[in-house]
């Protein structure tokens, strides 16, 4: 029996919401959390002993050094005992940048010396000059090169990279994230993540009398931090209304409490030209860091597949950067039948078109990234920690 509708009767379409989070949200939050800030912690510190662990010695190059540190990664020496100069170790102590560390090294060549053990440290280091670290590229960029080599590097490769997942996990473990506890200002993005989905937002919506309703938020979170835990812990339950038992924070690569070997961290690009070649090598070794393996290690990238397959969503890009290094898992959730529009939220209108860019490389058709992209709109700034009031 066909059901009767009455005039004016509305209509209700369920739309959840797929909020992919990544690290500008922590950025956001004012956390020091990007590549660079790592580097400049490992190296700072790094330098520091290498200042003051006096040993005086012989580098492999027969010069005399009057102090150094060593590592599986680096080896800095200190040529002069310029080390008891307070003011030199006061200037150090003052830098506040991974490029300050990069300038001090350049520019006293005459007293110190360093020496890369790692390949994949020593790229990190020489391609970050231009102001932009990718650790995860530049490993599947040495990977590839290993391709086809008689004497390969590739254990050694693998191994520099599980060295470099264990110091990002520690120097995340010394972040302060218990300072974004005020729901004044964690109300500011609770508002954000539970807006309405607009009928505007979904091109394939005809029935202007429908009412969307979002049953579910799910939180895909790329970052490794509690902050996005933090912001829902200590949100008022009015400020989460009718969403505080509807949503779901899926940590896909791991959190702190994560063994570092388990941290999924590497590359996800197997549309990429070479990956066919890296299948071709028969050489399981190639494939310890390419992350779709590793999803298989637990439950997290299957009950992100439950929730895409069971209802229409609306992706919300939340500080994530949309790159390469997570392409296959992207494409699957933007080319998914049920993604009906994706929303971005931004710094600022040049971030906006940037994400764009970036999101139309995980598409297959250009016409299908065009219908779910929702256009600019001033109101999709996320809040800047600093630049809110309590």
């Amino acid at each position: 029996m066909p059901v009767l509708k009455y005039p004016n009767e509305v209509n209700e379409s369920v739309v959840n919401k797929l909020v992919l989070i990544g690290n500008g949200f922590d950025l956001a939050l004012d956390l020091k959390t990007k590549y660079e800030d790592f580097l400049f912690w490992y190296f700072k510190k790094f330098i520091k002993k290498g200042l003051t662990n006096i040993k005086p010695t012989l580098s492999p190059e027969d010069q005399y050094v009057y102090s150094y540190n060593e590592d599986e990664m680096f080896i800095f020496y200190n040529k002069t005992n310029y080390v008891y100069d307070q003011i030199h170790i006061n200037q150090f102590n003052d830098f506040d940048s991974f490029e300050d560390i990069q300038k001090f090294l350049s520019q006293n060549v005459y007293r110190f010396t360093y020496e890369f053990k790692s390949s994949l440290l020593k790229k990190i280091y020489s391609e970050s000059i231009s102001g932009w670290v990718d650790i995860e590229k530049a490993y599947f960029d040495l990977l590839k090169n290993e391709i086809g080599k008689k004497n390969s590097e590739i254990d050694n490769l693998n191994q520099e990279l599980r060295i470099l997942k264990q110091l990002l996990k520690d120097y995340l473990g010394e972040l302060d994230f218990t300072k974004i506890e005020e729901p004044l200002i964690t109300g500011k993005y609770i508002n954000q993540f539970t807006e309405k989905v607009s009928f505007n937002d979904v091109i394939d919506l005809t029935d202007i009398n429908a009412e969307i309703i979002t049953n579910k938020i799910y939180f895909l979170n790329f970052n490794y931090t509690p902050s996005l835990n933090n912001i829902l812990n200590n949100s008022r339950p009015s400020q989460l209304g009718s969403y505080k038992n509807k949503l779901t924070n899926n940590q896909i690569h791991g959190d702190l409490n994560t063994d570092s070997n388990s941290f999924i961290f590497g590359y996800g690009d197997e549309l990429d030209k070479d990956y066919n070649k890296i299948e071709e090598l028969n050489d399981n070794r190639y494939f310890d860091n390419i992350k779709s393996f590793k999803y298989s290690e637990n439950s997290k990238y299957r009950d992100l597949l439950r929730f895409l397959n069971a209802d229409n969503y609306q992706v919300v890009v939340y500080g994530h950067s949309c790159g390469l290094s997570d392409r296959l898992m992207l494409n699957e959730i933007f080319e998914h039948d049920n993604c009906k529009s994706i929303k971005i939220y931004f710094y600022n209108r040049q971030e906006f078109v940037n994400k764009t860019m970036d999101i139309s490389r995980h598409f297959s058709s250009n016409k299908l990234m065009r219908k779910k992209i929702v256009e600019f709109d001033q109101a999709n700034l996320i809040p800047q920690v600093n630049d809110l009031s309590v």
